[in-house]
C-alpha cells in the first residue's frame, strides 16, 4: 500500500557497498514518489525511512558523508534521531584479527565487538577529516538492523575486484608466496610497510573465504560474488535483490554456483544488458569500463526455494544503447514490467519471432524469456539481432534453423567434452625463466616481428605483412604460446615459441596435439578458431591443446570450428564481458556444443579430409569480416554438403548460412570499435599468406 506511511516506513531497504549513495537515494526518492502519488505526504515519511528504514554501509568514510547528504537533502529542514549509515571498520592494524568491511555481516551470530570496532573506525576518520564523533547508540541500532533476514529490498552495485595474482608471485607449488599481497584487498592503506599491508590482505582474504565456506560465492567471481551472498543472507522472503553486476555473472565458471543459487532460491528473474560495441559501450556504470549487467529477482517463499526445475526462465532485456537519461529509464522499466504482466512474452527456446522494446517510435532493443541452466551459462545477453539468438539457441540444442523460413534441420550437436579433452591450463605448462611454476622455460621466436608490424599498422595506411618464417621444425619443444593474428589467417599454425624443460619437470598430460583452440578469441583481428599443426606441439596461454577420440577427427573438428555454425557457437557461449572479444577459461571449453565428428561415417571423415587439405592454406579473414569472406563461405558449403550430406540450398549465395555470415558480422560485439578492415592479395607464399590491411574511410 504506497499511501500507508506505516507500512512504508516498516520497510527495511539496504546497500551494503552504498558508495556515494546513488542506489539507495534513487530507490528512497522512488518510494516517496510513489507514496505521494498515492495520496501520501513525503516529507513526514522522511524522518520514519531515515530512521527506521534505510541502511547504508562503506568502508570509505567521505562517501558515507555523500550518502547522508544526497539522502538528508530530499528534506533537509526535517529532523531525525539516530544515524542510517554506517563506515564499516577495514583492515585494521593486527593481521590477526583482521577486518572486512560490510563482509563482516556475512556472519551468522551477534558480534558485540563489531560495535566497539565500527565506533573507532568512524571516530578515527571523523576525526581526521574534522567531524564529530560518532555515538555508540547510533552504531548498536544499526547493527542490530542489519541482521538476516530483515530486508525487503537490497540494492547494490558491488565492487568487482577479483584476488588475482600474476603467475611470477607463486611458488612451484601454486601457493602465494608469503611476501605477495591480496589485490582485492589492496584499495586502502593497510599497513606502513610492503610486508605488512600483503599480510593484512592475505588474512582479510581467509577471513572471507572462512565467513563464505559452503556459500556459492567464491574468489575466482571476485568481491562481487560475497556480497551477493551477503544480500542473500539479508533479504527477507519474497524481498527483492537488485544488482549491478559485472557481465561475467552470466557466463564465467566462477558464478556458475551463483547462478544456480538464483535460479533454485529466486523468482521473477529479471537480466538486463546492452549490446554495445567497446567496453564503455556495454557498462551502466559511466567508469567502468566493462561490460555489465542489472539483476533483479524475488526470492521464493521457503516451500518453495531450492525448487528450480528444468524449464524455470528468466526475463532477458538487451538493449541497444544505455538509457540516456533517468526519465528515458523509468520509460524503459515501465515497459519491461508492462511486457512482463501479460504474461504471454515469446521464449528463445520457441519458434515465435521475439519482442522488440519500443518506446514511442524508437526501437531501444528486445525482450524475451529463457530457461534458466542449472548448469553452464546463461547466454542471452548483449544481443542486438534477437533472430540470431534464437538461432544459436536451436543449434546449441542441434537444430539448424533457417531465420526466413523457419524450417529446421537435425545435426548431431553435443558438447566438445563428448568428442575431445583439452589439455592443461597454461600455468602447468610454464612461463617465462623467472615463473617457477610449469614444466618449461618459454621463449618466445615471433615477438619483435609483430610488434614491428603492428607500429608500421599503425603508422600508413596500408602495408604487406611479409611470410612467416617457418620456426620450429627443429625445436626439441615446439609451443603455441601467444597469438600473432597476422600469422594466424590460415587453418594451419606454426609454433611460435621453444620450450626448455626445467629438471625434473614433467610434461603435464594432454599437452602435446596437432590441434589447439583458440580460448581468448578476438573477434576483430583474429581470424581462426580452431588451427592444426604439421607436427605435434605444445598448448600454450592463447593455444591450449585438443585431443580428439581418433586423428583423424581432426579434420571435420577444424572445418566446424572455423564454420559459420561453430563461430556463431563460440561467440553464443563465451564471456560477452569485452568488445570485440569472447573468451573462454580451460574450464569452460569442454562446454562448448560443436559437431559431434565421433558419430560421422568413415565416408564423411574422408570428405572432411578433402575439404580441409584443400582448404587448409585459404587465407580467412577476421570474423568481423565474415559476411565478405569467400573462403569462409567454402568452408561453409564443403562442411554442410560434402561432410554432413545436407541441402546445397543451405549455403547457396543470399542462402541461409550467408544470411547467419551477415547477422554475426553485424552483432556490435564482433565488430567491437574496429573500423578496419583486411585485404589478402592472391600471392601465396611458404608460412602466412601475404595480407594488406588498410584503414577505413568513412
Amino acid at each position: 500500500d504506497w499511501g500507508d506511511s506505516e507500512t512504508l516506513a516498516a520497510a527495511q531497504i539496504g546497500d551494503f557497498a552504498c558508495g556515494s549513495g546513488t542506489l539507495l537515494s534513487a530507490a528512497y526518492q522512488r518510494i516517496a514518489f510513489f507514496h505521494e502519488m498515492h495520496g501520501g505526504d513525503a516529507k513526514s515519511l522522511h524522518a520514519k525511512m531515515m530512521q527506521h528504514g534505510l541502511v547504508g554501509i562503506d568502508i570509505v568514510h567521505s562517501a558515507v558523508h555523500l550518502t547522508a547528504t544526497m539522502l538528508a537533502g530530499a528534506h533537509p529542514d526535517t529532523t531525525f534521531d539516530g544515524d542510517c549509515l554506517l563506515k564499516m571498520p577495514y583492515g585494521g592494524d593486527d593481521a590477526e584479527h583482521p577486518q572486512v568491511g560490510s563482509l563482516e555481516l556475512l556472519s551468522d551470530a551477534d558480534q558485540p565487538q563489531l560495535i566497539g570496532a565500527a565506533r573507532a573506525a568512524i571516530n578515527a576518520q571523523a576525526m581526521a577529516m574534522g567531524g564529530t564523533r560518532g555515538r555508540t547508540e547510533d552504531v548498536r541500532q544499526i547493527v542490530q538492523r542489519v541482521r538476516h533476514h530483515r530486508f525487503d529490498l537490497v540494492i547494490m552495485n558491488p565492487p568487482f575486484t577479483r584476488p588475482t595474482n600474476h603467475e611470477n608471485k607463486r611458488d612451484a607449488a601454486g601457493r602465494l608466496r608469503e611476501k605477495e599481497s591480496n589485490p582485492a584487498y589492496a584499495g586502502l592503506s593497510l599497513g606502513s610497510t610492503p610486508r605488512e599491508r600483503s599480510a593484512m590482505q592475505r588474512a582479510m582474504g581467509d577471513k572471507v573465504k572462512a565467513l563464505t565456506r559452503r556459500a556459492p560465492s567464491n574468489d575466482y567471481a571476485g568481491l562481487a560474488s560475497h556480497f551477493v551472498e551477503l544480500a542473500h543472507r539479508k533479504v527477507k522472503t519474497s524481498g527483492t535483490v537488485a544488482f549491478v553486476l559485472p557481465l561475467s555473472a552470466m557466463s564465467g565458471k566462477g558464478w556458475e554456483s551463483a547462478r544456480r543459487h538464483w535460479r533454485n532460491e529466486y523468482q521473477d528473474i529479471v537480466v538486463v544488458t546492452i549490446a554495445g560495441e567497446g567496453d564503455f559501450d556495454k557498462s551502466f556504470s559511466q567508469d567502468t569500463g566493462m561490460g555489465e549487467c542489472l539483476l533483479t529477482a524475488r526470492r521464493r517463499p521457503p516451500q518453495a526455494s531450492g525448487v528450480g526445475k528444468r524449464g524455470d526462465c528468466g526475463t532477458f532485456v538487451s538493449l541497444n544503447r544505455a538509457p540516456q537519461s533517468s526519465v528515458e529509464g523509468e520509460l524503459l522499466a515501465n515497459e519491461i514490467i508492462r511486457m512482463r504482466e501479460q504474461e504471454n512474452l515469446p521464449s528463445l527456446e520457441g519458434e515465435a519471432h521475439l519482442a522488440k522494446l519500443v518506446i514511442g517510435e524508437t526501437e531501444m532493443g528486445n525482450i524475451w524469456t529463457a530457461e534458466l541452466a542449472e548448469k553452464g551459462v546463461w547466454p542471452s545477453v548483449g544481443i542486438k539481432d534477437s533472430d540470431l539468438a534464437q538461432t544459436a539457441m536451436q543449434l546449441a540444442e542441434g537444430r539448424l534453423v533457417d531465420p526466413r523460413s523457419g524450417q529446421s534441420t537435425r545435426l548431431p550437436i553435443v558438447p566438445l567434452e563428448r568428442v575431445a579433452r583439452i589439455g592443461p591450463v597454461d600455468r602447468l605448462i610454464g612461463g617465462a625463466a623467472e615463473m617457477e611454476r610449469g614444466a618449461f622455460d618459454v621463449k618466445l621466436l615471433r615477438g619483435q616481428e609483430h610488434k614491428d608490424d603492428e607500429k608500421k599498422r599503425k603508422s600508413e595506411e596500408g602495408f604487406v605483412v611479409k611470410p612467416a618464417k617457418r620456426v620450429g621444425e627443429t625445436l626439441t619443444h615446439p609451443i603455441l604460446w601467444a597469438h600473432h593474428y597476422l600469422y594466424e589467417r590460415t587453418m594451419t599454425l606454426q609454433p611460435d615459441a621453444s620450450g626448455e624443460r626445467r629438471p625434473g619437470a614433467h610434461v603435464p598430460a594432454g599437452a602435446e596435439s596437432t590441434v589447439f583452440f583458440n580460448r581468448d578469441f578476438h573477434y576483430n583481428a583474429q581470424s581462426i578458431l580452431v588451427g592444426v599443426t604439421e607436427r605435434s606441439c605444445i598448448g600454450g596461454r592463447a593455444w591450449p591443446a585438443v585431443t580428439l577420440g581418433a586423428p583423424d577427427h581432426a579434420y571435420a573438428f577444424a572445418l566446424w570450428c572455423n564454420s559459420t555454425l561453430g563461430l556463431l557457437m563460440h561467440w553464443w557461449m563465451a564471456n560477452k564481458t569485452q568488445g570485440g572479444r569472447g573468451s573462454f577459461t580451460v574450464s569452460r571449453i569442454p562446454a562448448l556444443p560443436v559437431l559431434d565428428v565421433a558419430a560421422l561415417a568413415p565416408q564423411q571423415i574422408a570428405a572432411a579430409k578433402a575439404a580441409f587439405e584443400e582448404l587448409r592454406e585459404r587465407p580467412l579473414l577476421p570474423i568481423n569480416q565474415i559476411h565478405e569472406d569467400e573462403a569462409r563461405a567454402e568452408i561453409d558449403r564443403r562442411l554442410i554438403v560434402d561432410v554432413l550430406g545436407l541441402g546445397a540450398d543451405l549455403a547457396r549465395p543470399d542462402g541461409p548460412l550467408d544470411l547467419l555470415r551477415r547477422k554475426l558480422a553485424a552483432e556490435p560485439q564482433i565488430a567491437g570499435k574496429k573500423r578496419e578492415r583486411v585485404f589478402f592479395t592472391e600471392e601465396m607464399r611458404e608460412g602466412a599468406p601475404v595480407i594488406v590491411e588498410r584503414a577505413s574511410r568513412g
